[in-house]
Protein backbone atom coordinates (compact mmCIF):
# COMPACT_ATOMS: atom_id res chain seq x y z
CA UNK A 1 0.00 0.00 0.00
CA UNK A 2 1.48 3.34 -1.08
CA UNK A 3 0.90 6.21 1.32
CA UNK A 4 3.03 8.74 -0.58
CA UNK A 5 1.36 12.01 -1.45
CA UNK A 6 0.98 11.32 -5.15
CA UNK A 7 0.27 14.94 -6.07
CA UNK A 8 3.90 15.89 -5.34
CA UNK A 9 2.66 19.30 -4.28
CA UNK A 10 4.30 21.70 -1.86
CA UNK A 11 2.57 20.81 1.39
CA UNK A 12 0.73 23.57 3.16
CA UNK A 13 -0.10 23.19 6.84
CA UNK A 14 -3.18 20.99 7.14
CA UNK A 15 -5.93 22.84 8.99
CA UNK A 16 -9.28 21.06 9.11
CA UNK A 17 -11.79 23.10 11.10
CA UNK A 18 -13.06 21.60 14.37
CA UNK A 19 -16.68 22.51 15.07
CA UNK A 20 -18.80 21.67 18.11
CA UNK A 21 -21.77 19.46 17.27
CA UNK A 22 -24.80 18.98 19.56
CA UNK A 23 -24.36 15.98 21.83
CA UNK A 24 -20.85 16.97 22.98
CA UNK A 25 -19.10 15.90 19.78
CA UNK A 26 -16.38 17.78 17.91
CA UNK A 27 -16.20 17.21 14.18
CA UNK A 28 -13.77 17.93 11.34
CA UNK A 29 -14.58 18.29 7.65
CA UNK A 30 -12.78 16.70 4.69
CA UNK A 31 -13.56 15.34 1.21
CA UNK A 32 -13.33 11.66 0.27
CA UNK A 33 -13.06 10.10 -3.17
CA UNK A 34 -13.76 11.29 -6.69
CA UNK A 35 -16.21 12.94 -7.21
CA UNK A 36 -15.54 14.28 -3.66
CA UNK A 37 -17.92 13.35 -0.86
CA UNK A 38 -17.87 16.08 1.79
CA UNK A 39 -17.87 14.41 5.22
CA UNK A 40 -18.15 15.63 8.80
CA UNK A 41 -16.27 13.14 10.99
CA UNK A 42 -16.11 12.96 14.79
CA UNK A 43 -12.54 13.63 15.98
CA UNK A 44 -11.58 10.45 17.87
CA UNK A 45 -8.22 10.48 19.67
CA UNK A 46 -8.79 7.10 21.32
CA UNK A 47 -9.18 4.81 18.30
CA UNK A 48 -7.15 4.47 15.11
CA UNK A 49 -9.94 3.62 12.68
CA UNK A 50 -11.41 6.20 10.32
CA UNK A 51 -14.72 5.08 8.87
CA UNK A 52 -17.62 6.57 6.93
CA UNK A 53 -21.18 5.33 6.56
CA UNK A 54 -21.60 4.23 2.98
CA UNK A 55 -24.34 3.68 0.46
CA UNK A 56 -25.80 0.18 0.36
CA UNK A 57 -25.33 -0.25 4.13
CA UNK A 58 -27.47 -2.95 5.75
CA UNK A 59 -27.68 -1.23 9.15
CA UNK A 60 -27.61 2.54 8.77
CA UNK A 61 -28.11 5.59 10.97
CA UNK A 62 -29.97 8.70 9.74
CA UNK A 63 -27.72 10.97 7.67
CA UNK A 64 -29.28 14.03 6.06
CA UNK A 65 -26.39 14.66 3.65
CA UNK A 66 -26.57 11.15 2.18
CA UNK A 67 -24.10 8.28 2.42
CA UNK A 68 -20.69 7.96 0.79
CA UNK A 69 -21.26 6.27 -2.59
CA UNK A 70 -18.07 4.26 -2.66
CA UNK A 71 -19.00 2.36 -5.83
CA UNK A 72 -19.02 5.66 -7.74
CA UNK A 73 -15.54 6.77 -6.64
CA UNK A 74 -12.98 6.29 -9.40
CA UNK A 75 -10.10 6.30 -6.90
CA UNK A 76 -11.31 3.71 -4.39
CA UNK A 77 -9.54 0.38 -3.98
CA UNK A 78 -10.37 -2.48 -1.58
CA UNK A 79 -7.66 -3.65 0.81
CA UNK A 80 -6.92 -7.28 -0.03
CA UNK A 81 -6.71 -10.07 2.53
CA UNK A 82 -2.94 -10.46 2.09
CA UNK A 83 -2.22 -6.75 2.61
CA UNK A 84 -0.03 -6.07 5.71
CA UNK A 85 -2.69 -3.67 6.99
CA UNK A 86 -5.31 -6.42 7.04
CA UNK A 87 -5.27 -7.44 10.70
CA UNK A 88 -6.79 -9.28 12.28
CA UNK A 89 -7.15 -11.18 9.01
CA UNK A 90 -10.94 -11.18 8.65
CA UNK A 91 -11.93 -11.31 5.00
CA UNK A 92 -14.82 -11.81 2.59
CA UNK A 93 -14.08 -12.61 -1.06
CA UNK A 94 -10.43 -11.67 -0.45
CA UNK A 95 -11.43 -8.19 0.77
CA UNK A 96 -10.31 -7.18 4.25
CA UNK A 97 -13.05 -6.52 6.79
CA UNK A 98 -12.78 -4.00 9.64
CA UNK A 99 -14.88 -4.21 12.78
CA UNK A 100 -14.84 -1.83 15.72
CA UNK A 101 -16.80 -2.01 18.96
CA UNK A 102 -16.87 1.09 21.15
CA UNK A 103 -17.31 1.14 24.92
CA UNK A 104 -20.80 2.62 24.62
CA UNK A 105 -21.82 -0.56 22.73
CA UNK A 106 -21.94 1.17 19.35
CA UNK A 107 -20.57 -0.84 16.48
CA UNK A 108 -19.27 -0.33 12.92
CA UNK A 109 -18.27 -2.96 10.40
CA UNK A 110 -17.54 -2.99 6.68
CA UNK A 111 -14.85 -3.16 4.01
CA UNK A 112 -11.36 -1.80 4.58
CA UNK A 113 -10.58 0.30 1.52
CA UNK A 114 -8.37 3.13 0.32
CA UNK A 115 -9.40 6.33 -1.41
CA UNK A 116 -8.28 9.93 -1.92
CA UNK A 117 -8.72 12.22 1.09
CA UNK A 118 -8.65 15.99 0.62
CA UNK A 119 -7.98 18.18 3.67
CA UNK A 120 -8.41 21.93 4.13
CA UNK A 121 -5.02 23.63 4.43
CA UNK A 122 -3.64 26.96 5.60
CA UNK A 123 -4.63 29.93 3.48
CA UNK A 124 -7.82 28.39 2.16
CA UNK A 125 -6.03 25.84 -0.02
CA UNK A 126 -6.67 22.09 -0.10
CA UNK A 127 -4.27 19.14 -0.05
CA UNK A 128 -5.09 15.69 -1.44
CA UNK A 129 -3.61 12.32 -0.51
CA UNK A 130 -4.15 9.14 -2.46
CA UNK A 131 -4.57 5.65 -0.99
CA UNK A 132 -5.67 6.62 2.52
CA UNK A 133 -7.00 3.49 4.24
CA UNK A 134 -10.35 3.76 6.02
CA UNK A 135 -13.51 1.79 6.68
CA UNK A 136 -16.46 1.69 4.30
CA UNK A 137 -19.14 1.44 6.99
CA UNK A 138 -21.93 -0.96 5.98
CA UNK A 139 -23.13 -2.21 9.38
CA UNK A 140 -23.43 0.70 11.83
CA UNK A 141 -25.47 0.15 14.97
CA UNK A 142 -26.26 2.20 18.08
CA UNK A 143 -24.10 5.09 16.85
CA UNK A 144 -24.23 7.76 19.55
CA UNK A 145 -23.74 10.90 17.44
CA UNK A 146 -26.72 10.05 15.22
CA UNK A 147 -29.22 10.11 18.09
CA UNK A 148 -29.26 13.82 18.88
CA UNK A 149 -30.64 15.22 15.64
CA UNK A 150 -31.78 11.93 14.13
CA UNK A 151 -33.07 12.72 10.63
CA UNK A 152 -31.14 16.01 10.65
CA UNK A 153 -27.84 14.35 11.58
CA UNK A 154 -24.93 15.53 9.41
CA UNK A 155 -22.08 13.45 10.92
CA UNK A 156 -21.04 10.65 8.54
CA UNK A 157 -18.47 8.77 10.64
CA UNK A 158 -15.26 8.96 12.64
CA UNK A 159 -11.75 10.39 12.08
CA UNK A 160 -9.35 8.07 13.89
CA UNK A 161 -6.33 9.82 15.44
CA UNK A 162 -5.42 7.16 18.01
CA UNK A 163 -2.39 4.87 18.00
CA UNK A 164 -2.03 2.18 15.34
CA UNK A 165 -1.17 1.69 11.68
CA UNK A 166 -4.66 2.59 10.45
CA UNK A 167 -4.54 6.05 12.01
CA UNK A 168 -4.39 9.07 9.71
CA UNK A 169 -1.29 10.19 11.64
CA UNK A 170 0.74 7.15 10.61
CA UNK A 171 -0.55 6.97 7.06
CA UNK A 172 0.40 10.61 6.42
CA UNK A 173 3.49 10.49 8.65
CA UNK A 174 5.65 12.49 6.22
CA UNK A 175 3.43 15.51 6.86
CA UNK A 176 2.00 14.83 10.33
CA UNK A 177 5.26 13.73 12.06
CA UNK A 178 2.86 11.62 14.18
CA UNK A 179 1.84 14.81 15.99
CA UNK A 180 -1.36 16.81 16.21
CA UNK A 181 -2.80 19.53 18.40
CA UNK A 182 -6.20 21.11 18.88
CA UNK A 183 -8.14 23.53 21.05
CA UNK A 184 -11.85 22.95 21.57
CA UNK A 185 -14.38 25.76 21.58
CA UNK A 186 -16.86 25.95 24.47
CA UNK A 187 -19.98 23.88 23.87
CA UNK A 188 -22.06 26.93 24.77
CA UNK A 189 -20.81 28.75 21.67
CA UNK A 190 -22.76 28.78 18.43
CA UNK A 191 -22.24 26.32 15.59
CA UNK A 192 -20.38 29.03 13.67
CA UNK A 193 -17.54 29.02 16.20
CA UNK A 194 -14.57 26.85 15.21
CA UNK A 195 -10.95 26.08 15.93
CA UNK A 196 -8.43 24.08 13.88
CA UNK A 197 -6.79 20.67 13.94
CA UNK A 198 -3.03 21.09 13.41
CA UNK A 199 -0.47 18.47 12.34
CA UNK A 200 3.31 18.06 12.33
CA UNK A 201 5.43 21.18 12.73
CA UNK A 202 2.25 23.21 12.84
CA UNK A 203 1.08 21.27 15.93
CA UNK A 204 2.22 23.69 18.60
CA UNK A 205 0.54 26.22 20.82
CA UNK A 206 2.51 29.38 21.48
CA UNK A 207 2.41 32.41 23.73
CA UNK A 208 0.44 32.64 26.95
CA UNK A 209 -1.85 29.77 25.86
CA UNK A 210 1.13 27.43 26.31
CA UNK A 211 0.79 27.80 30.08
CA UNK A 212 -2.56 25.97 30.14
CA UNK A 213 -2.05 23.43 27.37
CA UNK A 214 -2.08 19.71 28.21
CA UNK A 215 0.11 17.24 26.28
CA UNK A 216 0.47 13.47 26.02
Amino acid sequence: MNFTNATKQVIKALEPKIVYHPGNFYVAQMDIGTTPYSALLVVDTGFETTWVQSEWCTNCFPLSVGNYKYKESRSISPVSCDDPLCFPRICEDNICIYEINYKDHSHSRGYLSSDTFTFPAHGGERVSYENVVFGVGLDNQNIAFSKFRESENTIAGVLGLGRGYWTILWQLEADTDLRFSYCLSYWTNTQDTHTYLHFGKDAQIKGTDQEIVQTT
